[in-house]
């Protein structure tokens, strides 16, 4: 189909020092978000201070230090920006949020 979806680009809480997008309230808020027929991206940026979940499927582990979480946003939006339509998602239709440390990195 050439409908395409406007997405949600979210950025996780944590004050950029801890925190995952793969810990289950970030997954139950996308699906709730999703069911409404928006599609729904997150970034686990690498933390400052505490790693993601470890071992978790997708999550590095890494720790770096700002601007490195800044950097894995950036390069994550410019990532979806450039597949949008592999995905079934308008580029023109991206919108980003996040809570906390996310909500920060969305400026």
């Amino acid at each position: 189909t050439d409908h395409k979806l406007p997405c949600l680009f979210y950025i996780h809480g944590g004050g950029m020092m801890q925190g995952s997008c793969f810990y289950a309230h970030y997954q139950a808020f996308a699906r709730l978000i999703a069911m409404r027929g928006i599609c729904v991206f997150m970034v686990d940026f690498r933390n400052s201070l505490i790693p993601g979940l470890v071992g978790s499927e997708g999550s590095s582990g890494e720790v770096a230090k700002y601007p490195g979480g800044l950097n894995d946003c950036v390069s994550g939006i410019k990532f979806l920006h450039s597949n949008a339509s592999s995905f079934g998602v308008a580029s023109d239709k991206i919108f980003l949020s996040g809570e906390s440390g996310g909500g920060n990195l969305c400026l």
